[in-house]
Formats: C-alpha cells, sequence, structure tokens
C-alpha cells in the first residue's frame, strides 16, 4: 500500500481500491464489466502504539537534485514518506527534485509527509509528520 497526495488519514479518499474486470465479449459471450471494492482500515487501531520522528529539513538551493530522508518510528518499523506539495517525488528514502516551474517564483514551498501503517493487531498507524521548507536561489 502506498499513500500519495490525498493523506494518510483522509477516509473520503484513502481507505479503500476499486478494481475492475472487463470482458468485450465476443459473438458467443456478451461483454461485462465486474468491479470490487477493497476497504482498507484509516488508521489501525489496534496493538502497540508507535511514533514518528522526522527532523526538519533545510532549506534547498535551486538545483540540487536529491535530499535524504531520514525519519525514524518508535517500533522500528520502516517509514514510507510522499510530497505533498512542491516540485519533487520520493524514490528509496530521497526526495528527487524535479526542478523548478517555469512561472514560479523562489523561495518555493515543498512539504514532505512521513507516514507509518503498522501492521494489524500489533502496531497501530503513526500519526503522520509533515516537514516543510522551501527552495531558495
Amino acid at each position: 500500500m502506498d499513500f500519495y497526495r490525498m493523506g494518510f488519514n483522509n477516509t473520503k479518499r484513502s481507505n479503500d481500491i476499486w478494481l475492475v474486470a472487463e470482458n468485450r465479449g465476443d459473438d458467443v459471450f456478451k461483454s461485462t464489466v465486474q468491479q470490487l471494492n477493497i476497504k482498507i482500515p484509516l488508521p489501525q487501531t489496534t496493538g502497540e502504539a508507535q511514533q514518528i520522528s522526522f527532523k526538519s529539513l533545510p532549506d534547498q538551493r535551486k538545483g540540487v537534485k536529491e535530499l535524504l530522508l531520514t525519519a525514524q518510528t518508535t517500533s522500528g518499523l520502516p517509514v514510507n514518506y510522499y510530497v505533498k506539495e512542491g516540485p519533487a517525488f520520493v524514490k528509496d528514502n530521497k526526495l528527487v527534485f524535479t526542478g523548478v516551474p517555469p512561472r514560479a517564483k523562489l523561495p518555493l514551498k515543498v512539504t514532505v509527509v512521513a507516514w507509518q501503517y503498522g501492521i494489524p493487531g500489533k502496531y497501530q498507524s503513526a500519526l503522520p509528520v509533515e516537514q516543510s521548507f522551501f527552495i531558495v536561489p
């Protein structure tokens, strides 16, 4: 499972997966569409509580290519990240900058969210932690 800009705790948009199976049909069988909805409990509320430690990120100069993300959980489980806003994406625990958009004015805000979903019955979901910084000239 992976959460993105919709957020970890947005129960209207983050707690289910929709799948569709489709058969176009032919001369023998008519076409059909079948959908399936899988509900995901948000957040995990059973098990041991855990917290995320995510130190503030320093402002970055325009032209920097990437930044290592080093959040940790009290449970020792791995931390995941997503970019809430700004010209970047996360790959292998690194924040990769995509470049400043042509008409954007510096400083430009970037917000990264660290999250840990937990393990049902063993660890609760940790509250997501946001860190913001600016891309400066």
